[in-house]
């Protein structure tokens, strides 16, 4: 692949609950170094696009495919090179913070001594570096996210997916879980998706992506999504919502 080509790509993605249509024909791609939130009030079709690039779902029509590969096929150490959070993340309460992550760098196969690096790097990187000894059951809502995307970050993989990481926190706990994410990004190696119902969180992204109904609303730079709005995000993303919801209405009639 090209330096140009897409990490993570969605073409013509659709994937169907029962009746409801929770993505709709998507064209999304990230590319490496990119940071892109895709913006959506709840039942838009965001956390489906992360269980999709997880593999934890398979889209009933399309493609999700990572380094160009189709990830129905993909290999497991293709797997290994993705890491994955989400809003509530699975954390064995009995297990440390440091055995989390030597646990997930087991998993990547990384040997001891690159494994003790590695972990000391993510736990630093998400300021957990005091909390290595702890037990992920006395952690609090914002430090079990900062280890979900500190295990999510472990080894610099291709491609990080995040559902609602930074969504309900306050502005410092925001910037805890955001700040590492945007360092990663700017070393030019890692393509990151994250799903977020917040326009607050979406400004620190290079790109946004607003999903309505399981159809892709807008997709283009921070600037010019703050444009919609006259430079707020949140009056740019509620007015881009009602127009979306006014055309469905009108297309109905």
């Amino acid at each position: 692949m090209d330096e140009a080509s897409p990490i993570l790509e969605f073409r013509r993605v659709e994937k169907r609950f029962g009746r409801v249509r929770a993505l709709d024909g998507i064209d999304v791609a990230v590319r490496s170094g990119e940071l892109v939130a895709v913006l959506g009030t709840p039942g838009a079709g965001t956390s489906t696009m992360v269980k999709l690039a997880a593999a934890l779902l398979r889209p009933d029509r399309g493609v999700v495919a990572v380094l160009g590969r189709d990830l129905r096929t993909a290999s497991r150490d293709l797997h290994a090179r993705m890491g994955f959070a989400f809003e509530e993340p699975e954390l064995d309460g009995r297990l440390t913070v440091d055995g989390h992550l030597r646990y997930r760098a087991g998993l990547m196969g990384l040997g001891s001594s690159q494994a003790r690096a590695a972990t000391a790097r993510a736990l630093a990187g998400f300021g957990l570096a005091e909390r290595g000894e702890d037990r992920a059951g006395v952690l609090s809502v914002t430090s079990r996210r900062q280890l979900a995307l500190a295990r999510a970050a472990l080894g610099v993989p291709v491609l990080i997916a995040a559902d609602r990481s930074a969504d309900g926190l306050d502005d410092d706990e925001r910037s805890s879980l955001l700040e590492p994410l945007l360092r990663l990004r700017s070393d030019d190696r890692t393509a990151i998706l994250l799903t977020t119902a917040e326009p607050a969180v979406a400004a620190s992204a290079d790109r946004i992506v607003v999903l309505h109904r399981g159809r892709i609303a807008f997709d283009g730079t921070r600037a010019a999504f703050g444009a919609a709005g006259s430079g707020d995000v949140v009056a740019a993303f509620a007015a881009l919502v009602r127009s979306t919801s006014e055309e469905t209405a009108g297309a109905r009639v």
